[in-house]
């Protein structure tokens, strides 16, 4: 079953095209449906998924071992270990060229994220929203 706000005919729909497809990217939420759909989605539109976790420690001990480099970050403000915007900022300090998304049901959220200079996605989103957020990076 698709989360709410994020189908798996919206996810159809949306065209593949984009100046971002084929960019390594990794995911980290702690919501299995919403990762299967989003893994879904992220495919279709030709990205590379370097790694899925639950635990934003883990993806950071990823990219800090170098077992993974992705260009695009999208993960979960609440998350299993250390919160999105903790992983975030240790993630950008080992490598400032990464672009991290942020995405959470909790809209007072949406200020730290901003003040640390990265983008913010609020849940639940369409497919629409998350690949413009994509582009945009």
């Amino acid at each position: 079953m698709a989360p709410e706000g994020l189908t798996l005919e919206a996810a159809a729909t949306t065209p593949s095209e984009g100046r971002t497809a084929g960019k390594r990217i990794a995911l980290a939420d702690g919501e299995p449906d919403l990762v299967s759909v989003l893994e879904m989605m992220i495919r279709k539109w030709n990205y590379i998924i370097e790694m899925i976790t639950n635990d934003g420690a883990q993806l950071v001990s990823a990219i800090s071992e170098k077992k993974i480099h992705p260009q695009i970050v999208l993960m979960d403000y609440r998350m299993k270990g250390i919160n999105g915007l903790a992983a975030a900022q240790k993630i950008l300090k080992l490598d400032p060229k990464i672009k991290v998304i942020i995405a959470s049901a909790d809209d007072s959220a949406r200020d730290d994220v901003a003040k640390a200079g990265l983008a913010f996605l609020q849940k639940p989103f369409s497919s629409v929203q998350l690949k413009r957020a994509l582009d945009a990076l």
